[in-house]
């Protein structure tokens, strides 16, 4: 076109066509869309997640924001709804109707939504089932870490070697105190009645705690076969290496002290007759190696690893009298837990030389009960 005797250009810019427009619309609701869903989706682990863990933990999870109480009940609600109930039960035991109390926990996870759709394939449902499953196995693995480390830490905390450091930290008076009055108590050796006594009534009590709990009884029968082989080597002492997770395992949820109780009484109990020894020091040393071992399962990462050895001292007959209040392996419902290996560590008092001579008043300790 020829304009006051100029060209000028006569392109008009393009106008959208219809179809160009709604393929942009739609491909924007597409995105809006799948960014809720992101968002259902995370808001759906949170909440699994605070469930699990404050279920599994004494401690409060740490996203401060989300409660105990909305976590359950959006998990009660989507219980509900893998069950077949597309529409969700509403009323819990106490009366109160959840989806009204909680219902904007409920409806950031989208799940009364997804109730009233069609899902004939069951996708919605499945992605939401892969992530409860995956948090729920998260949580379960955070607890078995903390137990882990607990166990580790008692174990340090016990060990002869953290006594003696403690020591060593302390003010030269103090520790001059501390060695004096160490020095005033007697020496007692599994040689001494008195000892023993101790020592057998500490393993009636924990069985009589501990039988009726099947949980424990991997480790009554692993305590069992350790004394009966050790009475059949006259001549090493043997090397029990077990799982921390034979003792974690059987504690209550929670994380506090008293949770913990069976994994501490656990370790005092093996302590009064075994040495707590370090397994990756020793084990090149071992004269026969699996004399009996655990096959159930391989180790997992931080699991921690215990290795006990025989206490020095303790005869056959010693062996035999804790032996005795030990239950019978028909009333036990496991295999021993742990493997079970000959040291190169001479016994000494296997004949029971050593022993402090039985007299009709300690027969009477040892032997009668007085109601």
């Amino acid at each position: 076109m020829t304009v006051a005797g100029k060209v000028v250009s006569s392109s008009i810019p393009a106008v959208p066509s219809t179809i160009n427009i709604m393929e942009h619309t739609t491909n924007n609701q597409q995105k809006q869309e799948e960014n809720h869903h992101a968002q259902h989706l995370e808001a759906f682990a949170s909440y699994c997640r605070i469930f699990y863990l404050s279920s599994l933990r004494s401690t409060d999870a740490d996203d401060a924001s989300v409660s105990m109480d909305e976590a359950r009940a959006v998990l009660q609600v989507f219980d509900d709804l893998c069950s077949g109930q597309h529409q969700a039960s509403t009323i819990n035991n106490t009366g109160v109707d959840v989806n009204v109390r909680y219902q904007d926990a409920i409806c950031k996870c989208n799940l009364m939504s997804c109730s009233n759709t069609s899902d004939s394939d069951g996708a919605w449902m499945m992605e939401y089932i892969r992530i409860r499953d995956r948090e729920r196995s998260a949580a379960h693995k955070i607890q078995m870490l903390e137990r882990q480390s607990m166990l580790s830490n008692f174990l340090a905390e016990t060990s002869t070697s953290a006594v003696r450091e403690q020591e060593q930290q302390q003010q030269p008076q103090q520790q001059q105190n501390a060695l004096e009055e160490m020095n005033k108590l007697p020496e007692l050796t599994m040689t001494s009645r008195e000892t023993i006594r101790t020592v057998t009534r500490a393993i009636r009590e924990f069985v009589a705690s501990y039988q009726a709990n099947i949980g424990a009884h991997p480790l009554i029968a692993g305590i069992k076969t350790v004394l009966e082989r050790q009475i059949i080597n006259e001549q090493y002492r043997l090397r029990w290496t077990i799982n921390g997770c034979t003792l974690t395992e059987n504690c209550q949820s929670g994380g506090d002290s008293g949770d913990m109780r069976y994994m501490k009484e656990s370790v005092q109990i093996l302590r009064l007759f075994l040495d707590l020894v370090d397994y990756n020091e020793v084990a090149s040393d071992d004269v026969e190696k699996d004399i009996v071992r655990d096959d159930s399962g391989g180790l997992a990462v931080d699991e921690v690893v215990m290795c006990f050895q025989m206490k020095d001292g303790i005869s056959n007959d010693t062996l035999k009298h804790l032996l005795s209040v030990l239950p019978d392996q028909r009333k036990l419902d496991a295999r021993p837990t742990g493997s079970l290996a000959t040291s190169n560590v001479p016994r000494t008092n296997s004949g029971g030389e050593m022993d402090e001579p039985i007299t009709f008043l300690s027969w009477c300790f040892d032997n009668c009960v007085i109601s």
